[in-house]
């Protein structure tokens, strides 16, 4: 029943890729961490085996495999690629162009491997507690509806009711009058999935509405791509910023490269003209920005010099050993979680 999954999960789209090959098959690759000093810092490699891992997105339903997240995402992007083409023609946009350029982004904002590590860093963070207030909170508004006479209803819809766990302990019931409740909520693979399925049903909405543009290069410099491209910027200076911006933040400036000569862009709360070039000197900050937002990859047309600047490589066996041993046991360790 699972012999036909899509098992390769690509979290850049190979079409996407294809716009900085010449020949639609092969790109320069550059990788953040290597090995060994002996590695070359740039190569060309197959675009078919570049950003992706193995199950990343197959998850379990019922103890059986399933890969309809997988599919899911794909038909969400594919309206995207036509209007990528009319970007790289630099042809006039209507609005549900741009709300389809609003959607890819979202897409590659929430899909890689980067955006999962930093969703369980958060969730380590922040999950004990907001557990804790939650819980309080849904006593509370039960014991007011129970002293109003009034019926509880739980809602059928409740998003990620799948992994969360919550159970009573009565043990202490005969001695204190006192119920205790545990909930337990399953971090990983699953939770990151519902997660972005939660925001790109409802939230993404709010990146919609936003006036998008298309960013020129300057002269001949390229937009290279990553294998997490999209930015979330919070700019006070070229030496003060982050990339912890929202969707919605005002001010907050949202950068997707879409081909090697063209970049989408919002400040948020701006007007700014459809299309537009930059300075050199923003051309080049950008650049590095998107370099220091890569995770792993680096991906351009050519070898690109400046890039090697802007993020310089990391030589590290071991670390290098352990995020190759940790991605071949990702499927196994979520399917514990999950089943």
């Amino acid at each position: 029943m699972t012999k036909n999954l899509s098992r390769d999960n690509h979290f850049v789209p190979q079409r996407y890729l294809q716009a900085w090959s010449e020949d639609g098959d092969r790109l320069w690759a550059y990788r953040t961490l290597v090995s060994h000093h002996s590695v070359h810092e740039w190569r060309r490699r197959s675009i078919k085996g570049l950003a992706f891992h193995r199950d990343l997105y197959t998850t379990f339903r019922d103890g059986i495999e399933v890969d309809d997240f997988e599919h899911w995402i794909n038909e969400l992007e594919q309206p995207a690629f036509e209007v990528i083409d009319r970007v790289r023609q630099e042809a006039r946009l209507g609005r549900s162009d741009w709300e389809k350029l609003a959607m890819f982004f979202a897409l590659q904002d929430l899909r890689t491997p980067l955006s999962f590590l930093e969703s369980m860093d958060r969730w380590n963070k922040t999950m004990p507690a907001l557990l804790e207030e939650t819980s309080r909170k849904a006593i509370r508004e039960y014991e007011t509806l129970k002293k109003d006479g009034k019926a509880v209803h739980l809602e059928a819809d409740i998003p990620f009711k799948d992994h969360f766990k919550v159970e009573l302990d009565r043990s202490d019931r005969g001695r204190t009058g006192q119920v205790a409740i545990k909930t337990t909520v399953l971090l990983g693979r699953g939770l990151w999935i519902a997660q972005i399925r939660h925001f790109l049903v409802g939230i993404s909405r709010a990146l919609r509405e936003h006036k998008w543009s298309i960013v020129r290069v300057k002269g001949k410099s390229e937009w290279f791509t990553t294998d997490h491209p999209a930015l979330k910027l919070n700019f006070t200076s070229p030496n003060k910023y982050d990339f912890k911006g929202g969707w919605g933040s005002k001010g907050t400036d949202l950068m997707l490269p879409l081909t090697p000569r063209h970049l989408l862009f919002t400040n948020i709360g701006s007007d700014h003209p459809d299309y537009f070039t930059l300075s050199w000197d923003h051309t080049h900050l950008v650049q590095r920005m998107l370099a220091e937002r890569a995770h792993r990859w680096i991906f351009a047309t050519r070898r690109l010099d400046r890039v090697i600047t802007f993020r310089k490589r990391v030589v590290n066996e071991e670390l290098f050993k352990a995020e190759q041993v940790a991605m071949a046991n990702w499927h196994e360790d979520n399917r514990k979680i999950e089943q």
